[in-house]
């Protein structure tokens, strides 16, 4: 595939298809029928969709071709019954080749995630997803964006992402304009321009993408590729907000935080920091739009608690509420997080594990993960304790071991607040009926034991 093709290119192709299916005059009866069998294909009416179709497959009819096959593919219809992908994959390849947009994107995905049995192969997909953008399928034009935006796929780069994103764009998506404001934003696959990536934006809040208002705002607010202008910047901020998105209250924070075109407002910024960590997880195609504004947030508050500003002054809590962050991949959160557990704090420990366990911020480690859910146990860390005693049982992270399992199961039902206890019974009790009566006795005798001497 070309990527020295003009950018105006592929949208000059989209918009002449459009174009041309707003201009069609009265559709001949074939084309009649096929739009029949497409109706019939949204009630899920799959004989009635074959029927419709059949005239216009006999007559070589792109679009009929492609939505026998999309029957055949999700309906049934054919004489197999219920699914039909035999039968309906060279149907709708057969459309591809014709020129239809929308089987050339089903084609672009079997090649890109190796589905119906179709071998992996991305410069295939790419060719067919910039086909079926030439056909004015913007679902194609963002596959093929989100797909050339990974590095190292070794079929397309940053620039054809940028130039399916705009053509997109230009076809009135607004989460492509947010992610070519990203790509321009970011400047790891094309040269970085906030001018450009501020415009992206924009055009994007114009219709009405959550995030892209939390990147205007933070345009706005540090003059990144416009003029700063807290005041647009807190608009921006709030209609972010507004829809839920974290980014939007971050944002108001700092400028509440520090005074920026607002009166200064320590008490404000308070309350919209713990609105960041309570709006939750927001994502889109493009990752996790919570990560950022958390860790700003959990920073924020952190020093709060350090500096006793509106809090009481509580460097422990500072410090543990800072290691949160290190969920989010923060990599100052996850450095204290690791030092306070190899200095033996037990949470920190049990922090860690969780870390090596999700492979958030640390590549994921089930090894490491049991070693440090072990350390924190054999402090009292109930949350530890448990997890522990289910990956002995499992044998996730080491050799599975349903005696040491049930000894665990059983410091953690001890350990655990007593509206949890029930709950690990049950999980405790099940795994006992795998154990001899021997085994259930030994692990409960050491459990005791080490209850005893945690009291002493």
């Amino acid at each position: 595939m070309k990527h020295s093709r003009a950018p105006r290119t592929l949208l000059a192709a989209a918009l002449a298809a459009c174009a041309a299916g707003a201009a069609a005059e009265t559709p001949p009866p074939a084309a009649s029928q096929t739009a029949a069998g497409f109706a019939a294909l949204d009630r899920n009416q799959a004989q009635a969709a074959v029927r419709a179709f059949a005239p216009g497959v006999a007559a070589g009819e792109a679009r009929a071709i492609y939505g026998l096959g999309r029957t055949y593919l999700t309906l049934g219809g054919c004489a197999a019954g219920l699914s039909c992908p035999t039968e309906a994959k060279p149907l709708i390849r057969r459309a591809a080749q014709l020129g239809d947009p929308d089987a050339a994107y089903l084609v672009a995905m079997w090649a890109e995630h190796g589905a119906l049995d179709e071998p992996v192969d991305l410069a295939v997909a790419a060719s067919w997803y910039e086909k079926a953008g030439q056909g004015g399928n913007i679902g194609a034009l963002i596959d093929l964006g989100l797909m050339c935006s990974r590095p190292g796929n070794g079929a397309c780069d940053g620039k054809t992402a940028r130039t399916a994103y705009a053509t997109a764009g230009d076809l009135g998506n607004p989460f492509a304009l947010y992610a070519l404001g990203e790509l321009y934003r970011r400047g790891e696959l094309i040269p970085r321009d906030l001018p450009a990536a501020a415009s992206a934006y924009a055009r994007a809040a114009e219709r009405g993408w959550a995030s892209a208002h939390w990147r205007l705002g933070d345009a706005y607010a540090a003059g990144a590729g416009t003029d700063r202008d807290y005041g647009r910047a807190k608009a921006a901020y709030e209609r972010a907000l507004a829809q839920g998105e974290p980014g939007g209250a971050a944002g108001l924070a700092n400028l509440y935080e520090l005074g920026l075109g607002v009166p200064r407002d320590p008490a404000q910024a308070l309350k919209l920091n713990y609105q960041v960590l309570l709006l939750g997880r927001r994502t889109d195609r493009l990752g996790d739009n919570y990560r950022e504004p958390s860790v700003q947030a959990l920073h924020r508050l952190s020093r709060m608690y350090a500096e006793g500003e509106l809090l009481p002054k509580d460097a422990d809590k500072a410090r543990r509420l800072l290691r949160t962050a290190a969920a989010f991949g923060d990599t100052e959160a996850v450095r204290m997080t690791q030092a306070d557990a190899e200095a033996g704090e037990a949470d920190a420990q049990y922090e860690l594990a969780e870390l090596y366990n999700q492979g958030e911020g640390v590549p994921a480690d089930p090894a490491q993960a049991r070693k440090w859910w072990r350390a924190a146990g054999e402090q009292g860390q109930a949350q530890a304790a448990l997890k522990l005693g289910l990956a002995y049982s499992s044998g996730d992270g080491g050799p599975e071991d349903l005696a040491q399992g049930y000894y665990w199961l059983l410091l953690a039902e001890t350990l655990a607040k007593p509206d949890a206890r029930r709950a690990i019974a049950g999980q405790r009790g099940a795994l006992g009926q795998a154990l001899t009566p021997a085994q259930k006795s030994q692990a409960e005798q050491a459990a005791k034991a080490w209850t005893a001497a945690r009291k002493s």
